[in-house]
């Protein structure tokens, strides 16, 4: 075998040592405390509904601004078309 053949086993041998699975339990237990999920803060459930319902007073008193707007509008193009209509 060639010098170059073996130099070429070598390193597939260092290749596939690095890539070996260690059934080292500490090291197992060490990634799996590192990486235990975190579960975010839970709400306070009162807060939560105040603020629901505080933005859905908010949404409404809008709605009903909204509606009466579009009331007005619309009683004065009724009132403008009475007059026109009158008016020949």
């Amino acid at each position: 075998m060639g010098i170059l053949s073996e130099i070429d086993m070598m390193n597939r041998d260092a290749e596939d040592d690095a890539f070996e699975v260690s059934s080292d339990s500490e090291t197992v237990d060490f990634f799996s405390e590192e990486f235990e999920p975190v579960e975010p803060p839970k709400a306070d459930p009162q807060a939560e509904d105040a603020e629901e319902a505080r933005k859905k007073a908010e949404f409404d008193a809008a709605e009903a601004k909204r509606k009466a707007e579009w009331e007005t509008k619309q009683a004065q193009k009724k009132l403008r078309e009475q007059l026109v209509a009158n008016a020949f």
